[in-house]
């Protein structure tokens, strides 16, 4: 199995609770890098329509994106196996021109080089670290400071993670993406928050959508840091473990857990799931399938914004339904007495 399965809480105990920082005007840098980068031809911005759609009460939005069907995929072979070159790692060094933030604790803030959504942006690791190790709480924290950054300005994102070879990853370097939400579209974990969120207790069994039969784990959480550094009763710096990243990372290890227990009753074969976040939940969903009838399907498509690269994918989206389409690339949603031990 690929080793997604395990999470560490421990963190760097000399790290203080200050969160981390990010420029005030990181809404404004994110926009003009953009569009310098889509300007200088250094970044591939593919235009896209949009339609709305309904399927059983969860929102769905498909982004019809025909010029990307020609874009080379994971899988493609352009010659003899035997001489296949080492795969490219385009984070290792990421591109200047597509740079955000390059010094943003243990990570960098970069713009997605193919993007179909304006200000697609990514955290990627300094270090080169498998896109099949599970995140961690230093890796939730940043990534949750970075989306409240993104969205200073007004604007709803997501974050999303994608891990294991069922998952819809790319490239395996780890790393978080972050989109901007279309303005009228809401994500049905918004919903199921809204009427179980304010009931739900920490380690209780995450909560979930009656409207949607694939599974997927979904809690509440919320990150608030405090405005100065720990300090003891002599003025000087402690070393204490951080209570925003052990806070989320406690979050993520309910809804993880749940995932590698679906995975292991169902007996997958590799350890592979979905994570979709914003600043008031998150959730995850197990995958048994990268693909339906050649339609990749990533994290964003858990949450209905399904991508089709040809009108006869999004016919099949249409006509199969997008919530079965979903079920398909993941497992039946168990019933709520089934597999109750959660703690892998």
């Amino acid at each position: 199995m690929v080793q997604c399965s395990t999470l560490s809480h421990s963190r760097n105990a000399t790290n203080m609770f200050r969160r981390p920082s990010l420029p005030t005007h990181f809404p404004e840098l994110l926009t003009k890098t953009f569009e310098a980068a889509v300007k200088s031809g250094d970044l591939i911005y593919t235009e896209s329509t949009q339609e709305s759609a309904t399927d059983n009460g969860v929102d769905v939005r498909y982004t019809f994106a025909p010029a990307l069907a020609k874009k080379p995929t994971k899988d493609d072979n352009n010659g003899d196996e035997k001489t296949e070159k080492p795969k490219f790692n385009p984070f290792e060094k990421p591109d200047p021109k597509l740079m955000l933030v390059p010094d943003f604790g243990d990570y960098s803030l970069v713009l997605n080089k193919f993007a179909i959504v304006p200000n697609h942006f990514m955290c990627i690791s300094k270090k080169v670290i498998p896109q099949t190790a599970p995140l961690t709480p230093n890796d939730l924290e940043y990534s949750y400071a970075a989306l409240q950054a993104a969205q200073s300005d007004g604007a709803k994102y997501i974050g999303f993670f994608n891990c294991g070879p069922n998952s819809g990853a790319s490239v395996d370097h780890k790393h978080i993406q972050f989109i901007e939400l279309p303005k009228d579209f809401t994500p049905f974990p918004e919903s199921v928050i809204k009427a179980k969120g304010r009931d739900y207790k920490p380690g209780q069994q995450p909560l979930s959508s009656e409207k949607v039969p694939f599974a997927h784990f979904i809690v509440p959480w919320e990150a608030e840091w405090a405005e100065e550094d720990a300090k003891a009763d002599n003025d000087t710096e402690v070393a204490i473990e951080d209570p925003v990243a052990e806070e989320l990372g406690f979050k993520f290890s309910t809804v993880l857990s749940r995932v590698l227990t679906e995975l292991r009753v169902n007996d997958a074969p590799s350890i592979s799931y979905n994570v979709v976040f914003t600043d008031k939940w998150v959730m995850a969903v197990p995958r048994s399938k990268e693909s339906y009838k050649d339609i990749s399907v990533n994290a964003t498509g858990t949450v209905g914004l399904l991508l089709a690269k040809s009108q006869e994918q999004l016919d099949i989206f249409k006509e199969e339904t997008p919530l079965k389409v979903l079920t398909e690339l993941g497992f039946v949603k168990p019933e709520e007495e089934e597999h109750p031990e959660y703690d892998y």
